[in-house]
């Protein structure tokens, strides 16, 4: 009873919801991804009000490609005109960053604004259309090498390799070797790629594996200054297990060379949140903390004023249970156990309405639930190269435990200079 009761007040108190996406609406379609299912992952893409936003184009459209469908209309539609909002700014701790504002109000970070001119570009190369392929490529590469600063400028390996990539797919090997010179200036590791820039030639045949269902954000209640900046911080993680990969081709094997990771793409969004959101985002949160805290002090007072009345009533039965147990008699056991039944449930009940409350306060102050960002983006790639032949190509997937590479996929080629795939890597 005592649970329909801290119900109602909840139910009397509780706060209107957003009409955003959730972290909670994505479950079907990113546990799909995680499964290697990126169709299906596509099919299960939340139904909302939120449709043809900036995030839900990007999403969209990306799982439509690593589907194998160059399904870029939403985002064509949407790109319109949208070069005239980015911004520049500066910052004491990003020094220099790019931000685009959308009609929505989301700010949309700069790996998100570079992805949409790669995914455009893949998309069109994948209908044959490469010269506006190349337009996209252009726009993508100014944005990762624009010089308006030397100091905190955004750049990244990972994306460096992908926009080589998108150059080759619409046949300009020579932009693509300056793009992998580039990722190597930012990664010695990646030496085999300073090596790939330097063939006059391109590659016959490319293969490009985007790896990992995306990152997600988790809640990370630090204390800092702000302790409403600290109450709302979060931090991601990224489910994919890096596998080593090996392809096979005419009864050869070669070892993928394995990309960064994009986790730094995401830790200069939150910082860059931080810069342009400061002062609006506290403010919504700090109100959105006071309202809770005042909510559920309401909820406590209101269940614990409610048990004690209970307790005192149970005290002051089993008190007149004793007092008048001689006139009583046999009503006087069933009024004292009565009495202790009802400090009980009293009890219990504040404990209860205790525990609500403060179950209530962490959701409502976990922002990683609602946190806003584009879902699904790799969380690192694998690339490789070989001759052109007519043979199917099988990957392989190295198991240290086992000793031995099993076979987790099949590619056709055909006449491709490039391909590009998707594999989950989570199991």
């Amino acid at each position: 009873m005592h649970y329909i009761f801290i119900a109602f007040i909840f139910l009397f108190i509780s706060c209107s919801g957003t009409k955003f996406l959730k972290k909670d609406d994505y479950y079907q379609s990113y546990n799909a991804l995680e499964n290697n299912q990126a169709q299906k992952a596509l099919q299960k893409l939340p139904k909302s009000t939120e449709r043809n936003t900036f995030i839900t184009s990007m999403e969209k459209t990306y799982l439509s490609l690593i589907s194998g469908k160059p399904d870029i209309e939403d985002l064509i539609n949407y790109s319109k005109d949208l070069d005239e909002r980015v911004r520049f700014s500066v910052s004491r701790e990003l020094k220099t960053f790019f931000y685009l504002e959308t009609p929505e109000g989301y700010y949309a970070s700069e790996h998100e604004l570079i992805l949409l001119h790669m995914f455009l570009s893949w998309g069109y190369s994948i209908k044959g259309e490469y010269e506006k392929a190349y337009v996209e490529a252009k726009k993508s590469s100014n944005l990762l090498g624009k010089h308006w600063s030397a100091e905190g400028r955004f750049d990244d390996p990972f994306l460096r390799v992908f926009q080589a990539v998108l150059w080759q797919l619409c046949g300009h090997w020579d932009e693509a070797r300056v793009d992998l010179r580039a990722a190597y200036h930012m990664d010695k590791n990646l030496r085999w790629a300073i090596k790939l820039s330097e063939q006059q030639e391109a590659p016959e045949e490319i293969i490009f594996l985007l790896g990992g269902p995306g990152h997600e954000p988790k809640w990370d209640p630090s204390i800092s200054y702000n302790p409403l900046r600290g109450m709302r911080n979060v931090r991601f993680e990224g489910k994919g297990k890096k596998s080593i990969l090996i392809l096979q081709s005419q009864s050869q094997k070669h070892e993928f060379h394995i990309l960064p990771a994009s986790l730094p793409w995401y830790e200069r969004h939150l910082k860059r949140d931080n810069e342009i959101h400061e002062l609006i985002r506290d403010s919504n949160y700090g109100q959105l903390a006071f309202a809770t805290g005042v909510k559920n002090t309401f909820v406590v007072i209101l269940g614990t004023t409610t048990g004690i009345i209970g307790i005192a009533t149970g005290v002051g039965i089993i008190g007149a249970s004793i007092y008048y147990a001689a006139e009583l008699k046999e009503s006087a056991l069933l009024g004292i156990a009565l009495g202790i039944t009802l400090i009980k449930v009293s009890a219990e009940f504040i404990g209860d309405t205790f525990d609500y409350a403060v179950d209530d306060t962490k959701e409502k102050l976990d922002t990683s639930s609602d946190y806003r960002f584009v879902r699904f983006l790799p969380e690192y790639g694998w690339l490789n190269r070989k001759k052109k032949n007519s043979e199917p190509l099988i990957l392989f997937k190295s198991n240290p435990y086992l000793k031995k590479t099993i076979p987790i996929k099949t590619l056709n080629t055909g006449n491709k200079k490039v391909i590009i795939d998707f594999y989950a890597d989570t199991h």
